[in-house]
Parts: structure tokens; C-alpha cells; sequence
């Protein structure tokens, strides 16, 4: 869709939460960028299961003048706050394309904390979802699964990783009443524990995250 609206010109940019950087663990810290291509905003792709300073660049936004039209990609708190502010932002279009959300650690400091303590491999990990089966479950990179394997077989044969196929992401699963609560009670934002707006009421359009998983 981004792609599309872009090539199209319906829009002159693409607000869009991206990663800090490639590197790891930095690829799941967010950074707010206005994206003016499709290869930009692809680029955003990934979990940033960490809270985000998303309307920091409005400012830029409304002083901008080849920015009149926008489409805003992102969770119910951030669009709620866009809403309330939409009308101070002089645009002739808004769109915004909502996704849902899921537990956020409070910093970047704390997601290091939270995967040091949670995962066995914290430096391969891209990406984490407390699951209905109370279970952590975190995605490691595919790059990292064949060694990841070896001493996770039933996470590899979950994941459906075998030696023919070393590209597969891989699961880790840890019980959740086995984390070290003392270390981690600080970890999760409190406005995450009791979220108001998980569905995205006041977007236009929510396009709901896929977890891979076999």
C-alpha cells in the first residue's frame, strides 16, 4: 500500500517508525523517520517493541512546505495523539494506516535488560511476543538459526528449520513464570499494561502484524 501510494503521489511523504540501525541489538530500537520513497519506507519494516518518540517530527512537518499530503503509519496511542493535534498541522490530506500494538519496554536501555535476561542468544534476537500459551517467544535471525539449533532442537523443528533450509527464523520459547521478575518488574511500560486503544480505533485503515510461525 505505501509502496503504491507513493508511486502514485496521492502523498508527499511517509511518516514511518524505523530501527536505530541495522546492527544488533540496535534493530529493534525505534527512530521516527519522514520517508519520501518506497525504498525508505521499506526500510522501517521490523519489530520495535519498544517505546517511540513518534510525533517528534510534526514540528517538521508542519513547517515543511512540500509536505501537504501524509500518511501516517502506526499504533493506537501514537494515532490518538495525532488526532488530537491534526487540525494544528495545516495539511490538505492525512491518511492514516493503523497497525496493533503489543507489550513495549519503557527504553532501549531496558529492552537490552529485558532480552539479556529473557533470551540465551540476546544478540541475535529481532523481535519478541508474550503468547497465549505463557510463553516468551522470541524471533531470532535467520543467519543465526543453524547454530541457535544445536542447542535448541525443538525450537528449530517448531520453527520448521532444518539443514536444508538455514534461512528459517527461529523461535526460542521461554515460560513466562520463569523470568526473573526481580530484574524485569521495571521493564514493561506502565501505559502498556492497561492499553485503552489496542484495535486503533481512529485510524483509517489497521493492517494487523504477522508473526511467522510454523
Amino acid at each position: 500500500t505505501h509502496n503504491y501510494i507513493l508511486l502514485d503521489e496521492m502523498v508527499d511523504a511517509v511518516f514511518a517508525v524505523g530501527t536505530k540501525s541495522n546492527r544488533l541489538p540496535e534493530r529493534m530500537e525505534p527512530q521516527p523517520r519522514l520517508c519520501r520513497s518506497a525504498a525508505e519506507v521499506r526500510a522501517c519494516r521490523g519489530v520495535k517493541p519498544c517505546l517511540a518518540n513518534s510525533l517528534s517530527l510534526l514540528e517538521q512537518v508542519q513547517i515543511d512546505p512540500s509536505i501537504r499530503r501524509l500518511l501516517f503509519i502506526g499504533v493506537g496511542c501514537q494515532v490518538q495523539a495525532l488526532r488530537a493535534v491534526e487540525h494544528k498541522l495545516g495539511l490538505e490530506a492525512l491518511y492514516v494506516l493503523g497497525t496493533n500494538c503489543a507489550d513495549n519496554v519503557r527504553s532501549p536501555t531496558a529492552l537490552r535488560r529485558f532480552m539479556e535476561a529473557v533470551s540465551e542468544s540476546p544478540e541475535s534476537a529481532v523481535g519478541f511476543e508474550f503468547m497465549q500459551d505463557y510463553t516468551v517467544h522470541v524471533k531470532h535471525v535467520p543467519t543465526a538459526s543453524a547454530a541457535l539449533a544445536e542447542h535448541w532442537p525443538d525450537f528449530s523443528a517448531s520453527a520448521g528449520l532444518s539443514p536444508d533450509s538455514p534461512s528459517l527464523p527461529l523461535y526460542e520459547r521461554v515460560p513466562v513464570f520463569s523470568l526473573p521478575q526481580a530484574q524485569l518488574k521495571d521493564v514493561i511500560a506502565n501505559s502498556c499494561t492497561s492499553c485503552f486503544d489496542y484495535s486503533n480505533a481512529l485510524a483509517d485503515l489497521v493492517v494487523r502484524y504477522s508473526y511467522y510461525y510454523h
